[in-house]
């Protein structure tokens, strides 16, 4: 398996200061609020101590000058689907790791592009200049990755194949939480040689199935394959607001001007919704949304409106809104149901129907499987059924 990985180090802090210039020339903290907890989301490269996940009353410690900025999640998403669309012009095979990190298939594609320094070039060129992206290439996603890290800003680096390349990374570069990557260290594994040196053993006793994991990557074996990303049609339409609006009731009245428009426009005719998200940015403060989700699809706005009122009475919106967006996700053809005669049948397209709106909801499609009999009569127990995929 070959595998490309396109990494943009900071990449939250370079699309953040793509609209706030200033930021180039300070210390930044993005924080990440949920609940009471404040974390690091990304940090200017300048600050040594500080790392993602990390608490915000721990990072501060290491960076007492920076600005704190409140990070904006949906902001950079945004921004990276842009990159991702971009890349995936160039490859079918494009998974999303996060924003600033994509793994790319390159299997298949060497002939089509006349070789893998000529398909590395021309990802490299789907990307803006101002990101300064790293390429790089291996045998699978983590190696890809390391190789990545090793490549200068706007240059590519393959990975040799003698597998002490890996060792002297530090456990930092692991696909872990902060916290596992802390237990690492205060155990003296400091470096990827250090944990490839243990047994197996040691490391799943210690630290479960993560503990498995983290062997096997720092000993050099990764199968995991690129998985596609799915790219799921939706509708928008957004109004910006003359000044910050915090009234619910002006709120309210745009939500129902918006829901209007969305449904009058001509790719939506025809099909109903399952999500409606509503997005808006905040006045001096991070962006908000909110998600509904309906278990029968909405074709129409009079079929929505009373729960998205509903939903923002209850709602906590942070502060005044500049603007306000509504999407339609989950979209499907169904404008009508007609129930079957015959009971199975009509238990069976009910639990259809509640794994597709599950599916909506989580964002992906859930990983649901019922029991058949294969060999009931076997001593196995494994024999003696098998699961299968529910058909969606």
């Amino acid at each position: 398996m070959s595998v490309a990985c396109v990494l943009i180090p900071h990449f939250r802090l370079k699309a953040e200061a793509q609209r706030l210039p200033e930021l180039r020339s300070r210390h930044v903290l993005l924080v990440r609020t949920e609940g009471s907890q404040r974390t690091i989301a990304d940090y200017s490269p300048s600050l040594s101590g500080v790392q993602p996940g990390m608490q915000l009353r721990q990072a501060v410690t290491f960076a007492r000058s920076a600005r704190l900025v409140e990070a904006d999640d949906s902001y950079y998403d945004s921004m990276f689907d842009q990159i991702l669309d971009a890349l995936s012009q160039r490859s079918p095979d494009i998974e999303d790791a996060g924003p600033g990190c994509a793994y790319v298939g390159m299997d298949g594609l060497q002939d089509l592009y006349g070789g893998d320094a000529r398909l590395i070039l021309a990802l490299h060129r789907a990307i803006p200049d101002h990101y300064g992206a790293h390429l790089g290439a291996g045998r699978g996603k983590f190696e890809a990755y390391l190789a990545a890290l090793s490549a200068k800003p706007g240059a590519a680096f393959r990975a040799p194949p003698d597998l002490s390349f890996l060792e002297g990374f530090p456990v930092d570069v692991l696909p872990v939480s902060f916290k596992v990557r802390t237990a690492l260290h205060q155990f003296a594994l400091h470096v990827l040689g250090d944990v490839a040196a243990l047994p197996l053993g040691a490391m799943q006793s210690q630290f479960g199935p993560i503990g498995k994991r983290i062997w096997e990557l720092a000993s050099g074996a990764d199968n995991d394959p690129v998985i596609p990303r799915r790219v799921e049609e939706t509708i928008s339409e957004s109004l910006s607001f003359a000044e910050p609006v915090s009234a619910l009731e002006h709120i309210v009245l745009a939500a129902e001007v918006l829901l209007g428009r969305v449904f009058q426009r001509p790719e939506r005719r025809g099909r109903c919704a399952r999500l409606i998200t509503l997005q808006a940015h905040v006045w001096r403060r991070a962006a908000w949304g909110k998600r509904f989700t309906f278990k029968a699809p909405v074709g129409e706005p009079h079929q929505a409106i009373s729960r998205i009122k509903s939903g923002l009475e209850n709602a906590t919106i942070p502060g005044p809104l500049e603007d306000l967006a509504i999407v339609l996700e989950g979209l499907t053809g169904e404008t009508g149901h007609q129930s079957s005669l015959f009971q199975e049948v009509r238990k069976r397209r009910q639990l259809q129907d509640a794994i597709r709106q599950l599916d909506a909801v989580l964002g992906e499609e859930t990983p649901i499987f019922h029991i058949r009999d294969v060999e009931p009569w076997s001593r196995i127990p494994e024999r003696r059924h098998a699961l299968l995929p529910v058909v969606r």
